[in-house]
């Protein structure tokens, strides 16, 4: 079982690691800064706010470190109306495994 102490730990280091995303809205990348990394249990979500300066439709979001490295992507296609703002949510979740 993972303990509390522990969940807060990765929380920290997931923080921490993941510092910019990209999405690309109309095949134009847009780099984004990330909105808030929150926890609940075991399940850790990541977002990223659009607001409503961004138009177009969403085709791929991806989440990088501080060095420029690629962590993780996700092709969406979601529309993204001027008048409406989005939030784009990734959610990782930290499980133990028995060997």
């Amino acid at each position: 079982m993972i303990e509390q102490k522990g969940l807060a730990v990765f929380n920290k280091a997931v923080a921490e690691t993941i510092t910019r995303a990209v999405c690309t809205i109309n095949g134009k990348d847009y780099t984004l800064p990330i909105k808030s990394v929150t926890v609940e249990g075991a399940t850790f979500k990541v977002n990223i706010y659009l607001d409503d300066t961004l138009s177009g439709t969403v085709t791929n979001t991806k989440l990088y470190d501080k060095d420029g490295n690629l962590l993780i992507q996700r092709q969406d296609v979601v529309p993204k109306p001027e008048e409406k703002n989005l939030l784009v949510v990734f959610q990782l979740e930290l499980r133990e495994v028995a060997l």
